[in-house]
């Protein structure tokens, strides 16, 4: 797959666009975003819930910033975070882990790539502008976003760059470190991702 250019416009909302409140991004996915989302299994989704709470606990995140957790069923083994703090776990990938160790450290990363706004830096143009917009005025937010998501399938974002990898990495390691005393969780973590796809490689 080749990516178009990174154009000039695209650069300064890569910028910009983490910089507007975190209430702001949690506004407009509430009116647009999470609609067509299948509803999560509440029981899975309140464990993780609570593991991903304590490791937060451990990663000192802005007071306006937080996480929710979501399990959904599906074949692809995969986890990622979304606008408004929203991390999502697929049980296939749940099934791949061995220990509390490990999955705490794959939720630290994503919820490191929360704290640092990435998705935010991430998003297609066309949702960004309207990111953008909110911070002014939520309708025209909204109508660019909706504009955008008519265009694609969903939440379209650039892939993170080595820069938000490696930041993600080192804070997700300080958490599982200050949680378990040891970072063996994140070595196995690593090792596992070897084989198995999952955007917290």
């Amino acid at each position: 797959l080749i990516r178009p250019p990174i154009t000039a416009w695209a650069m300064g909302a890569r910028w910009l666009a983490p910089k507007v409140p975190f209430a702001t991004e949690v506004a407009i996915a509430e009116r647009l975003l999470d609609r067509a989302q299948k509803p999560p299994d509440e029981a899975r989704s309140k464990a993780l819930q609570a593991l991903a709470e304590r490791v937060a606990a451990r990663m000192a995140l802005p007071g306006d910033v937080s996480v929710k957790l979501s399990y959904e069923e599906s074949a692809v083994a995969n986890a990622y975070a979304t606008l408004r703090g929203r991390i999502r776990v697929h049980s296939a990938l749940l099934r791949e882990l061995r220990s509390e160790d490990e999955l705490a450290a794959l939720l630290a990363h994503e919820i490191a790539h929360v704290k640092h706004r990435h998705v935010a830096a991430n998003l297609s143009q066309g949702l960004t502008l309207g990111l953008l917009l909110a911070a002014v005025s939520s309708d025209a937010g909204a109508a660019a976003a909706q504009s955008a998501l008519n265009q694609t399938a969903g939440v379209a974002m650039l892939g993170y760059s080595r820069a938000q990898e490696a930041q993600a990495d080192a804070e997700a390691a300080e958490a599982v470190v200050a949680l378990y005393g040891h970072a063996g969780g994140m070595v196995d973590l690593f090792t596992r991702l070897g084989r198995v796809e999952t955007d917290a490689a």
